[in-house]
């Protein structure tokens, strides 16, 4: 009878682990004291993920992670900011802060984001952007809709994957149609 070997990795990938290791150990000096860069500020919401999220968490997760990869694989430096850092106005140094699928926001949050645009700090929110308290419960307009400019209308009522453009913008001046598959990738919407 054969015994099972202790171990299910193997030589190669021990081998690996090994060299990334010693990788870690020779650049851990300069490493030492440092501080995160802080650009761009990706909100993960924990309220959001519990209430706008409470059915499928994924809803909320997916739009934070699609965020964190863009940027991160694209070399800008990204940094995850609390519900809590929110409340308190902590996004000192934030150049840019991301809202994805922010749902619940509180007061003080949406007072925190409202200043930090006024101070010319860069804002993308997407989805229901502040449309929940942070008790969850549905507000009749976005919290943030001053600071945003933007009004509640309601969900839209096509498939997920389409954005119905409705008005020209600097943004959607080159689209070719009023109808915009998200997440088409035959268009090209930046000419350099």
């Amino acid at each position: 009878i054969r015994r099972p070997p202790r171990s299910t990795q193997s030589r190669s990938s021990a081998a690996s682990d090994v060299y990334k290791r010693q990788d870690i150990e020779r650049l851990e000096e300069y490493t030492e004291g440092a501080r995160p860069v802080k650009y761009a500020g990706i909100v993960y919401s924990n309220r959001s993920r519990d209430w706008l999220g409470l059915r499928d968490p994924r809803h909320v997760t997916d739009d934070i992670r699609g965020f964190y990869y863009a940027l991160m694989f694209n070399g800008y430096p990204v940094d995850f900011v609390a519900d809590w850092q929110l409340d308190s106005g902590s996004l000192d140094g934030y150049k840019m802060l991301i809202l994805p699928s922010v749902a619940s926001i509180s007061i003080e949050g949406c007072n925190t984001i409202t200043n930090f645009a006024g101070q010319k700090g860069g804002i993308i929110a997407t989805y229901l952007v502040s449309t929940l308290d942070e008790k969850g419960r549905q507000l009749e307009e976005f919290r943030l809709g001053e600071a945003l400019g933007i009004s509640y209308r309601g969900v839209l009522e096509l498939p997920w994957s389409y954005i119905v453009v409705e008005s020209e913008h600097e943004i959607t001046k080159d689209l070719p149609d009023r109808i915009v598959v998200w997440g088409d990738y035959s268009l090209s919407l930046i000419h350099i």
